[in-house]
């Protein structure tokens, strides 16, 4: 099948400001505690060589991005939802989506627009990709200026082909923070790729 151009697939008011989109991420990561010493006797963390071996350590969880075990922080009795929520995305930061959920549904106030973007996300990366669409319809039903939620979706969207409703959520997107905001380029850079299979040249500013 020909591949359309890209300037064939948005309006001009959702182009205005492709030429110039750079695929950066500004989220500054709360990484999780690292394993250091053991706590209450049990075994540290980081001497556990492997995933099968860090995973078999109830106090552990193995870090994708970091490639090694680490500690969890699971004392969450009379923790605030404050603390909880930092302690799910320093384990969203490191692709421990599991571990995640687990703490985003301790979270006793979770009729927020966060954290139902996060249990979307994390459910989504899991596989269960309809599922995550229904938690940032939640999110957005509660906050619908909330872009991170609108960008999530659209990705969400083309996992499952629906590449119309993907394009609508970026224009939702450009409605509320311009072409200039990091979700729009974001998701404009997904979308691109889900259509033409190429990402874009970050490097030289050449988006296609």
């Amino acid at each position: 099948m020909k591949k359309r151009k890209a300037s064939r697939l948005f309006p001009a008011a959702a182009t205005a400001g492709f030429a110039a989109v750079a695929f950066v991420m500004v989220q500054t990561p709360v990484h999780a505690a690292g394993g250091g010493g053991g706590d209450g006797g049990q075994p540290a963390c980081s001497t556990f060589q492997g995933k099968n071996a860090c995973q078999a350590q109830s106090h552990c969880y193995w870090s994708n991005s970091k490639n090694k075990c680490r500690t969890k922080k699971n004392q969450l009795s009379g923790s605030s939802d404050t603390t909880r929520y930092t302690q799910a995305v320093s384990l969203i930061e490191e692709g421990a989506f599991t571990d995640a959920l687990k703490i985003l549904w301790s979270i006793e106030k979770r009729e927020d627009p966060k954290v139902l973007n996060y249990i979307g996300y994390s459910t989504r990366k899991l596989g269960n990709v309809e599922k995550g669409i229904e938690y940032y319809h939640r999110a957005l039903k509660l906050d619908p200026d909330y872009v991170r939620a609108r960008e999530y979706l659209g990705e969400g969207y083309l996992q499952i082909g629906d590449l119309d409703k993907a394009k609508e959520q970026l224009r939702e997107i450009a409605k509320r923070c311009g072409t200039e905001c990091m979700e729009f380029k974001k998701l404009t850079v997904a979308i691109v790729f889900h259509v033409t299979g190429e990402k874009p040249d970050v490097a030289s500013g050449k988006t296609w």
